[in-house]
């Protein structure tokens, strides 16, 4: 975080600026999953779409998008994820506690952990930090699990 220079100097506001940084990803995600789901639905496609995310906001946001289109979200059982959905929840977890202390709402954090919560208890462990994506899908109408992730949790 921060480049070559350090941004931060006291290890309280080390902590901090990484929370902030939790909460923007775990956004990050959440938004290029509703996109993906919806280009999924309406038609337009997957491969389009993680064009579009990728020109339009850059390789991290094309980053995780790829994570959801290769099916990396829901890697086989036998696989360890990129990052752990659990790992993420925590993040989150941690932020939100922080916010509600400090009297600040973060209502994408609260959605983003909830899609992330709904796919570790269905699912289980072996999902990455972008599972909400398979959430999303489900809520849609759509399985769970893409054409390229693992087919089930057996």
């Amino acid at each position: 975080l921060g480049g070559s220079r350090p941004i931060i100097g006291k290890t309280e506001t080390a902590v901090l600026t990484m929370k902030c940084s939790n909460i923007i990803t775990v956004n990050l995600m959440e938004a290029v999953s509703e996109a993906q789901v919806f280009a999924e639905q309406t038609g337009i496609g997957c491969g389009p779409m993680e064009e579009l995310i990728t020109e339009g906001f850059g390789p991290v946001a094309g980053g995780y998008s790829g994570r959801m289109t290769s099916g990396n979200y829901a890697p086989a059982l036998d696989k360890r994820p990129g990052f752990g959905v659990s790992l993420s929840i925590k993040d989150a977890n941690y932020a939100l506690a922080i916010a509600e202390e400090k009297g600040v709402k973060l209502p994408a954090t609260e959605i983003a952990n909830k899609n992330m919560k709904a796919a570790r208890d269905e699912h289980g462990e072996v999902l990455d930090c972008a599972s909400m994506y398979g959430t999303l899908r489900k809520e849609a109408g759509l399985n769970f699990f893409n054409d390229k992730s693992r087919q089930s949790d057996e």
